[in-house]
């Protein structure tokens, strides 16, 4: 059975299903920094994919620029609103885990970018 995102609710004991499943919301570092209403982030679409874009940038920024690497991730945390979770974290913490966050299951959310890279499959 592959991990899978769970809506949290405060009507309903959604923890009842899954009590280890991992709370990625705001509140925790695997929180998406990117705001729905703010600037250049009109839905919940573009915030996931500017999470995911972040993610990807400061993973090759680290792995592929190592002579550059304070200057490219200092640009690049400098546009950011707030930090993102390193790609290697990810994979180290979230990989086989359930993610809960507030977003419906219906609807893009960030978990979605989550549980695909923490549980991606290595050639």
């Amino acid at each position: 059975m592959s991990p899978t995102r769970i809506q949290m609710t405060r009507g309903k004991p959604w923890r009842a299903g899954n009590p280890r499943a991992v709370i990625v919301d705001r509140r925790t570092p695997w929180g998406n920094p990117f705001v729905i209403g703010e600037p250049g982030v009109p839905d919940a679409a573009t915030a996931v994919a500017l999470f995911r874009s972040a993610i990807l940038l400061t993973h090759l920024a680290e792995a592929h620029a190592p002579a550059c690497e304070n200057m490219l991730l200092a640009g690049l945390m400098a546009e950011m609103p707030g930090p993102v979770p390193r790609f290697a974290a990810i994979r180290e913490h979230l990989a086989g885990c359930d993610l809960a966050c507030w977003c419906p299951v219906d609807q893009p959310c960030h978990a979605d970018v989550l549980l695909e890279l923490a549980n991606e499959v290595r050639a």
